[in-house]
């Protein structure tokens, strides 16, 4: 499979919008494709694309899309095409950067030579290179989340024996006044080992007792009065019978009438009686005993027996009464009571409190009522009301209560840890899930790390195991050095062996001092070994080099052609790109001459010519890739390009600002270029311009044009207005005015054949 075309690039570096078919007459890659352009012109950029695609990497940058023979294929998508589908091996800085002259490392990577058995050990190597890359990755992720994980469990545990230790350390005699991460920890850890969490959980109420409780001190024992109240009910129907009996007698009328005279009689012959007198108390005379007799008739027999009776009821009724009076004094008071007891304590104590109240008013009033009863011997009293309850059970919930406090008095050391065990086991058991989940994944990324470890010790040995069966750089080395004296000369740097690669010799010592043109060379014929080794299919594979020859001289140049040439001829697919014009004509020279180039059809031409324009749009530079202006692919000089190019814009009525974009620079090549052979002394271009023979107003356009316009790779610098290129004709008209006068035949002939070459291109 090969590269047929670039269909898209935009906003791609200096490509904003390029798309193949908007350029007429571009036809598609051919076998061998020489791209021309000038520094700037995009060629990096479409080198570390197909860098990209060579090492399957999404490349940086916008939207991207290749035509591959006959599958299309975006940028994004380069890691997903197959190893086998197409091969590439691309020279350019970067490929000098990873694997030539490293930053910071004064060797190369070795070359390594295959055979047919060691292909699929050396694949083996890729692929185990490629699994250790990720497991590096993954142990940097892993130990980074370690970190991350860590730090978060250390402040979760932080935070919580903080907080224990704040709620439960504030007494002098607390376990917990140290308390630390470590007790959090080791108290979750058991917790999630019995997976009893949830049987520590407390309620909202046992909370709030236990936190109470942990802050007690020792109290005092409290005692409780003897309570055996009287059972109302039963004295409510005892009453209830001696308020409904009358008493039968022989009855005087007049104290049946009076009853608060019968009251005071009774008492008296009562008084009578006590002290066996007959005389009467009151007037002391004999009393009749006529009247003593009726008396005596009057309050005997069932009336005696009654007033006994609800005298008895009235003493019950006063000694209960006197019982629940006096309970309240004799009740503890709320402030003797443990503070996890002492709301319940409260709120028993006040019901006890009112029963006593409601049972010591009934007491007095059924009191009343007996009293009342007396004077209503012979008369049916009803009781209208009932008996409430007496106490009894109220007074047993306050002693319940009692008697726990008291045992806790008794264990109050002991409760007081229990409490805050409970405590503490609660607060961590709402927060377990928290912990669980923090410690699995610490546990969970330590794992992780102890296998990549492990995998990363079995793939490096077994990397080397292979290496070792395998690698033979010896032969290489002495093959680029071989290399480095026909392409350098005698005595030229040279290549020592070492366990990891090469390192480069100059007269026997490490070389710290490589040239430009040096370095470039080595790296050059570096890659061109590469394409013969290290498992490359050359007659199936995409070779791309990009500048090759930069910074080498006209020698070194014309060596570095003919390496490439032979090297890279039997390639599937070839793409040389460069800005050197003497390195073009090299390589378009030798590329007219392969066997099929003089087919009539381009197509089937295996030989196909581009080059690279910039212009301006919308004040942004912008590249295109275009066919190769015929002036560059006939002529054996960049100056017949650069003459027809100025001639045309010189001449031009209207023009686009973007087709002006790259005339100054071409401008001042073409004056260079003229100056250099009529003026071969060395002088600097100004010089030599003031020197000449022309219109003063003229040169000094001219110049000012060059100066600012010109070397500029950017838009927007100072003095740099791009809309003023739009009047670039008006200096173009005086630079050809200025060859004219310089050499008038020679322009002459330059505009006679720049014109025929344009006709013949219409022509066709």
């Amino acid at each position: 499979m090969q590269i047929a075309r670039v269909d898209k690039l935009h906003q791609c570096g200096v490509f904003r919008g390029f798309s193949w078919p908007d350029v007429p007459d571009l036809q598609e890659f051919a076998r061998y494709n020489l791209v021309y352009g000038w520094n700037g012109s995009g060629k990096t950029t479409l080198s570390r694309i197909l860098r990209s695609l060579e090492l399957r990497e999404p490349p940086e940058g916008g939207d991207i899309v290749l035509q591959l023979s006959e599958r299309s294929v975006r940028g994004s998508e380069f890691g997903e095409v197959p190893p086998e589908t197409i091969a590439v091996k691309v020279f350019n800085q970067d490929f000098i950067r990873d694997n030539v002259f490293r930053p910071g490392d004064d060797e190369m990577n070795p070359i390594l030579v295959l055979g047919e058995r060691n292909i699929e050990s050396q694949q083996r190597i890729d692929d185990l290179t490629r699994e250790l890359d990720l497991l590096i990755e993954e142990l940097a992720a892993a130990e980074t989340k370690e970190g991350d994980l860590r730090r978060d469990l250390d402040h979760h545990a932080q935070t919580g024996a903080r907080t224990l230790k704040d709620l439960l350390g504030n007494q002098p005699t607390s376990a917990y006044r140290n308390y630390n991460r470590g007790h959090y920890e080791t108290r979750a850890a058991a917790m999630i080992t019995a997976g009893d969490a949830e049987m520590h959980q407390l309620s909202e109420e046992e909370r709030a007792a236990l936190v109470q409780r942990q802050a007690e001190t020792q109290r005092d024992i409290v005692s409780l009065p003897e309570f055996d109240p009287v059972d109302l009910a039963e004295l409510e129907a005892k009453a209830s019978d001696l308020l409904a009996t009358t008493v039968t007698s022989t009855a005087l009328e007049e104290l049946v009438r009076d009853p608060a005279l019968a009251a005071w009689l009774l008492d008296g012959l009562q008084l009578h009686a006590e002290r066996s007198t007959e005389d009467c108390l009151y007037c002391s005379r004999p009393m009749p005993a006529e009247r003593l007799e009726s008396l005596n008739g009057h309050f005997e027999g069932s009336h005696g027996e009654l007033m006994k009776d609800l005298d008895s009821a009235m003493a019950k009724c006063e000694a209960g009464a006197n019982t629940l009076e006096a309970l309240g004094s004799q009740l503890p008071v709320v402030d003797q009571i443990y503070a996890d007891l002492s709301a319940p304590f409260a709120e028993a104590r006040d019901r006890l409190s009112t029963k006593a109240g409601h049972a010591q008013s009934f007491l007095q009033r059924l009191a009343g009522d007996l009293q009342g009863k007396k004077e209503r011997a012979f008369e049916v009293v009803r009781l209208e009301y009932q008996a409430p309850a007496n106490g009894r059970d109220e007074f047993a919930s306050v002693a319940g209560i009692v008697a726990k406090h008291n045992e806790s008095c008794a264990e109050v050391e002991a409760s007081v840890v229990r409490a805050r065990e409970a405590l503490e086991s609660d607060f961590i058991a709402h927060r377990l899930d928290a912990y669980k989940r923090l410690s699995f994944r610490l546990k969970m990324t330590e794992f992780t790390q102890k296998q990549a470890r492990r995998r990363s010790r079995q793939v490096r040995e077994e990397i080397a195991q292979l290496e070792s069966d395998i690698l033979d750089h010896r032969p290489p080395a002495n093959d680029l050095n071989a290399d480095l004296r026909d392409y350098l000369g005698p005595g030229a740097m040279q290549l020592a062996v070492n366990e990891r690669g090469y390192t480069l010799m100059r007269d026997g010592r490490p070389a710290k001092d490589p040239s430009e043109g040096e370095m470039t060379a080595i790296a050059l014929l570096y890659f061109l070994r590469t394409l013969h080794s290290h498992g490359f299919d050359l007659t199936r594979g995409v070779v791309v080099l990009d500048d090759p020859v930069s910074s080498l001289d006209d020698n070194a140049l014309f060596t570095a052609a003919s390496y490439i040439r032979r090297r890279t001829q039997d390639a599937a697919q070839l793409f040389l790109l460069t800005h050197n014009f003497a390195f073009f004509r090299e390589m378009r020279n030798w590329l007219r001459n392969v066997k099929g180039q003089r087919k009539r059809d381009p197509a089937k031409q295996p030989a196909s010519f581009y080059m690279l324009r910039c212009s301006v749009i919308d004040e942004t530079r912008a590249s295109a890739l275009r066919p190769l202006d015929p002036l560059l692919a006939q002529y054996e000089s960049e100056y017949h390009y650069l003459f027809s190019r100025i001639n045309c814009a010189a001449n031009s009525a209207d023009s686009d600002l973007e087709d002006n974009y790259a005339l100054p620079n071409m401008a001042r090549r073409l004056l260079e270029a003229v100056l250099a052979f009529k003026h071969p002394q060395s002088e600097t271009l100004w010089d030599k311009v003031n020197r000449l023979s022309f219109d003063e107003v003229k040169k000094t356009q001219l110049l000012r044009f060059l100066n600012v316009y010109s070397h500029d790779e950017t838009i927007g610098a100072p003095q740099h207005d791009p809309t003023l290129l739009a009047e670039s004709g008006t200096a173009l008209a005086n630079l050809m005015d200025l060859v004219r006068s310089v050499d008038p035949e020679h322009y002459d002939a330059m505009v006679t054949l720049v014109t025929n070459a344009a006709a013949d291109e219409d022509d066709e």
